[in-house]
């Protein structure tokens, strides 16, 4: 279910509002919000909502609309956002300018699983440019069950990768581990990624060979 919230909500009606879904998620963490071009929206999931859950939302003067959504896809349905969008990467650290979404070509990013060292990371950033990918994809932290595994380069990792973006001037995808650490990766990459979107896929591996 998506709820778009009024823009003419008082702090207080937001309170009441947020209160209410704290009860029906059982959440003790703040309810989220998501800005959706120019509406304000909270995505739940449909299953936590009977009918009477559902009346009880709409009447929350806070509430300016309630859709019901099956997919677990909620953010990205043609239901909620009927509109084509599109994304500009590559402005914030003066790389290469690349287009996703809408009708732009589709977008390859590609790379090693893991940042190791610096040969390694522009050898394989001047293949995956030269093979037509317009993203530079690289694993700073790579954890590992095993603390005696290779762990990743860290920091280090992400001073390469953007040694490898200015090099080529292909815009940097890599993965951040946890909340914390979001503002100082964006310092870094163009693209951030939860851990476990990034795999290492026969392409890259194809291409890291070259």
């Amino acid at each position: 279910m998506i709820i778009t919230i009024h823009k003419q909500a008082t702090t207080e009606q937001r309170a009441q509002l947020m209160a209410l879904l704290c009860r029906i998620t059982g959440s003790q963490c703040p309810i989220t919000t998501t800005i959706i071009g120019d509406r304000e929206v909270i995505a739940l999931d449909g299953q936590q909502i009977d009918t009477a859950t559902s009346i009880a939302l709409e009447q929350q003067s806070a509430v300016a609309h309630l859709l019901p959504l099956k997919t677990p896809y909620q953010l990205v349905s043609r239901a909620f956002q009927t509109e084509t969008s599109s994304i500009l990467i590559g402005e914030t650290h003066g790389s290469s300018l690349v287009t996703i979404g809408n009708d732009a070509d589709p977008v390859i990013m590609a790379g090693p699983c893991a940042v190791e060292n610096h040969e390694q990371l522009l050898s394989i950033a001047r293949a995956v440019k030269k093979a037509g990918a317009t993203v530079l994809r690289g694993g700073a932290f790579k954890p590992r069950t095993s603390p005696y595994q290779f762990q990743g380069l860290g920091i280090e990792g992400l001073h390469l990768l953007a040694d490898a973006r200015a090099e080529t001037g292909l815009p940097i995808i890599t993965e951040v581990m946890e909340p914390a650490m979001v503002e100082e990766v964006s310092q870094y990459a163009d693209i951030l990624a939860k851990q476990q979107e990034i795999a290492c896929t026969a392409q890259t591996r194809i291409i890291s060979h070259h």
